[in-house]
């Protein structure tokens, strides 16, 4: 979740942050806050579920009134990024 709930890197010590994206268009804003406190940053991007034009013009009406749609991820690869992030190998359960 946006917003709310990644203002709290504002004031938490050594977080681990990954963000997830609905589509190509990577913002940069959470990065950058995570980097400036000192947090460890990742970020995956949804499966392409869409045509390329409707994307196309998804991507564009997000620039303006951000993401509200929904879209999935690769519960593996999220799994995956979770584990290295935390260092520790594949047998973790989450």
């Amino acid at each position: 979740a946006h917003g709310a709930g990644l203002v709290n890197l504002l004031f938490a010590e050594g977080a681990k942050v990954l963000e997830l994206f609905p589509g190509p268009s990577i913002r940069p804003h959470y990065y950058f806050l995570s980097k400036a406190r000192g947090h460890q940053y990742a970020f995956l991007r949804a499966r392409e579920s869409q045509p390329i034009a409707a994307r196309m013009l998804n991507d564009f009406e997000e620039s303006f009134n951000g993401s509200t749609r929904d879209f999935s991820v690769d519960c593996e690869q999220v799994m995956r990024k979770v584990r290295d992030m935390l260092g520790q190998g594949s047998n973790l359960l989450l």
